[in-house]
């Protein structure tokens, strides 16, 4: 297998690791392990989010929010970052922040934002996804697309 090849298989087999396994350690791990064959997977901000999306499903919200920020601050066009920021901040109880990143979120990609709220991708598991809502509402979300005042 060529070494590009097999650099592209890491992001889909890491998903399987944390997003249906309940392994995101063991996923985030496999993501540096594909950065060996491609060091330029490391700036993907694809890759980021899923890296900053396992400190979340390890309720480590801290680290995800410092993630999610890092690649807001590098990549503002990605729209992945502000949701899963948004996420991490409303777990920790910086519901000022939270409800502004929920803002960017949704002004980011309102129609993605609506599509990976208000229904379930088939690569993450019902309980993640509901993990996931449970950030965005303490963020604010309500599931109008609007945030509540």
């Amino acid at each position: 297998m060529s070494e590009k090849l097999s650099a592209r298989i890491y992001l889909p087999v890491s998903r399987h690791n944390w997003g249906f396994t309940g392994r995101p350690a063991e996923g985030r791990e496999t993501i540096r392990y594909g950065f060996r064959f491609d060091p330029r997977m490391a700036f993907n901000p694809s890759v980021r989010s899923v890296i900053a999306m396992s400190y979340y499903f390890e309720r480590d919200y801290a680290t995800a929010a410092a993630e999610t920020a890092r690649l807001i601050a590098d990549r503002p066009e990605h729209p992945w970052a502000y949701r899963w920021h948004a996420a991490a901040l409303g777990q920790l109880g910086r519901f000022d922040e939270a409800r502004a990143a929920l803002d960017k979120a949704i002004g980011a990609a309102p129609d993605a934002f609506r599509l990976m709220v208000e229904q379930r991708v088939p690569w993450m598991g019902q309980s993640v996804h509901d993990h996931m809502l449970e950030g965005l509402r303490k963020a604010g979300w309500r599931g109008t697309g609007e945030i509540q005042p």
